[in-house]
């Protein structure tokens, strides 16, 4: 039984146990004595449900996208949990998509680098105004986890409508669902890795053009796509808190207030890299 199901039961058993104590005779010593036991256990659970409630605020607020690690091990218990935290992502009709290859020898992640800046090359001498970075820091990793995603839907769904298009506005719901889910396994990851102390660093755009040649590498089969990758390891610094807009500015109650509809310089504004806290 977890700790949150044990809470749960507790706190559930306590309140009845109470009422029915409350019928019984107050005079009793020894009736007031096991009520005054049943309220103190119960402020305990409720203080350790708090803590708990206070340690995961703690570990979301505390992540921060790593990109610069000090030479550090990920052992294979340490892998599967990551796994195991990712796997129980919500996803659509619970089909699953995920998979992972995680790749901690120096040699295949200095393969994966080469990919990477092989590629960026070939792009920018195509395109000379548009910068990639050299990601460097992924031979720093301790792993890099390979995010994988197996496109074929439940078979009641069919697959003519799942599509690969760059353009968000041409995705099918089902491109949208398969996306959605992995995202949420990437998040599960990454707090994982942070509570662990590990740092993580989420590629997401990028990769997109260096598919092909990564999965060559991987030996990845068709058609299981290649999604994200994530390197994970110790941080090599402390990276400081990025800007977050605040829950009253994100925060509507029942109806959207069209008042609050940030103009487009507030939008350039915030989504700039390097933004500073509001405060």
């Amino acid at each position: 039984m977890t700790v949150a199901t044990w809470c749960v039961c507790l706190i559930f058993n306590t309140y009845w146990f109470g009422a029915i104590l409350n019928v019984m005779p107050a005079y009793s010593t020894y009736i007031n004595f096991i009520k005054i036991v049943c309220r103190t256990l119960l402020l305990t659970v409720r203080f350790v449900c708090l803590m708990q409630l206070e340690n995961l605020m703690k570990v979301i607020r505390s992540r921060r996208t790593t990109r610069g690690f000090v030479e550090s091990e990920l052992t294979d218990e340490q892998v599967e949990l990551l796994v195991e935290a990712a796997r129980f992502a919500p996803c659509a009709i619970n089909y699953q998509p995920w998979e992972f290859v995680v790749v901690r020898e120096p040699e295949n992640k200095r393969d994966i680098v080469d990919v990477w800046n092989r590629v960026r090359d070939e792009f920018q001498t195509a395109h000379p105004g548009y910068r990639i970075a050299t990601k460097a820091y992924l031979q720093e990793a301790a792993a890099l986890v390979m995010v994988l995603g197996d496109p074929r839907c439940d078979p009641r769904m069919g697959l003519q409508d799942v599509i690969r298009s760059p353009d968000p506005r041409d995705y099918s719901w089902r491109e949208y669902m398969f996306l959605l889910g992995i995202g949420a396994s990437i998040e599960n990851l990454l707090l994982t890795a942070t509570a662990m102390g590990f740092g993580g660093g989420w590629l997401t755009t990028d990769i997109m053009g260096m598919e092909d040649e990564m999965k060559r590498v991987l030996g990845v089969p068709e058609p299981i796509r290649l999604v994200s990758m994530v390197a994970i390891g110790i941080p090599g610094r402390k990276f400081p808190m990025p800007f977050k807009r605040d829950v009253e500015k994100l925060l509507h109650l029942e109806h959207y207030d069209a008042g609050r509809l940030r103009s487009d310089e507030d939008v350039v504004r915030e989504c700039k890299p390097g933004a500073t806290r509001s405060r």
